[in-house]
């Protein structure tokens, strides 16, 4: 009885191990991706982007093969690799794939290894990211091969990619203007060289510096007229922006506030007009549009009241005969400093609220209720 239950557990058994040794391991599905970027590499950066230096004997074999010919297992390695290095992500070009990899997927997506290494030619950055170091010439040669074949690109693509404000903008200086933009007075003959080119002729580098600048002065949210972004930036942006440097000077003409704004040193005629054409073309406006805007209460309050009423209201006894002449005029016709007064009396006199003109008036003292 007992050797019959023995035979019985060890046919069991035997046909257990039968069928498992049977059975092929479940298949790993293909990947487009995968396949294009392992049979870029060279069999031994296949090796390593998987194993590193630790591939034992087997390994290497297996991992040596075309994407094709690949076991179950090491193909899903592979399709797994190409995950951890953003392969199956949409890029526009090979720059901006390889600029969102840390260290040791660049490495892996290179084929020089599987660990962060510092040290390695390929834990660098792209040209045109701003970052250091850069990769070198052959560097650079071999990411824009494997990078074209993982993305399935017949070319790297534009790194970094254009900015329309940015093209805008730098088109609209003047060569020397482009240099001091970016470098100040401190360029090299090669930076100079390279940045005083048309936006469409810079090279990467440059274009990233230009696209870091432009960032600085550039409105987060569009804009109807140039004097409201002038007035947004500081001292050094409006430098920046004119090509006019790019370290804050108190005494450059640039560092003005814009005619209507309130503010002294106003702007001379010729800056203006620098600034205009240099904010219309970054604002994409055909032309410097309202500064101040206009603003409606004012308007059918100041037109509603008499030329001699209108110069008492902003300038009381006081007036110059330019102002007097000036604040005489309906509010269509004011010019922009005039009509900042204009906007800013109204708002005191006129924004107290109240449903009526009694309750508005109730709501005024002594000095707004001349005013208005």
């Amino acid at each position: 009885m007992i050797l019959a239950l023995l035979v019985f557990f060890s046919l069991g058994l035997e046909r257990e191990v039968r069928a498992q040794t049977s059975n092929p391991p479940p298949a790993v599905p293909h990947n487009d991706a995968a396949m294009r970027w392992w049979d870029a590499l060279e069999p031994a950066q296949r090796v390593a982007a998987l194993h590193g230096d630790t591939a034992t004997p087997e390994q290497t074999a297996a991992a040596g093969n075309a994407y094709a010919d690949l076991d179950m297992g090491t193909r899903g390695l592979a399709n797994d690799a190409v995950d951890a290095i953003n392969g199956n992500l949409p890029f526009s070009s090979v720059g901006g794939w390889w600029q969102s990899l840390e260290c040791r997927f660049k490495r892996v997506a290179a084929g020089d290894g599987n660990t962060e290494d510092m040290a390695s030619p390929f834990c660098a950055h792209y040209p045109g990211s701003g970052g250091t170091p850069l990769l070198g010439a052959t560097e650079q040669d071999h990411v824009d091969r494997v990078g074209q074949a993982l993305l399935g690109r017949m070319d790297p693509g534009v790194y970094p990619p254009d900015s329309a404000v940015a093209m805008r903008w730098w088109n609209a200086l003047d060569p020397a203007q482009r240099v001091a933009a970016v470098h100040g007075d401190t360029a090299t003959p090669e930076q100079s060289a390279a940045a005083e080119r048309l936006y469409g002729d810079l090279d990467p580098e440059t274009k990233g510096l230009v696209h870091r600048t432009a960032t600085g002065f550039a409105p987060a949210s569009p804009l109807t007229s140039v004097g409201a972004w002038w007035q947004l930036l500081d001292c050094r942006l409006k430098r920046v922006a004119t090509g006019d440097g790019n370290t804050e000077d108190l005494n450059s003409p640039y560092c003005a506030f814009y005619p209507g704004s309130g503010g002294t040193p106003l702007l001379g005629a010729g800056e203006k007009a620098h600034v205009d054409r240099i904010g219309q073309a970054l604002l994409d406006l055909m032309d410097p549009g309202v500064y101040p805007p206009d603003v409606l209460p004012a308007m059918r309050w100041w037109d509603a009241l008499e030329p001699a009423q209108r110069v008492a209201a902003v300038h009381g006894d006081t007036a110059t005969p330019e102002q007097i002449t000036a604040a005489g005029s309906m509010y269509g016709d004011l010019d922009p400093e005039t009509k900042r007064l204009a906007n800013v009396t109204a708002r005191d006199a006129y924004l107290q609220g109240g449903d009526s003109v009694g309750a508005w008036w109730q709501s005024l003292d002594c000095r707004l209720r001349r005013v208005a």
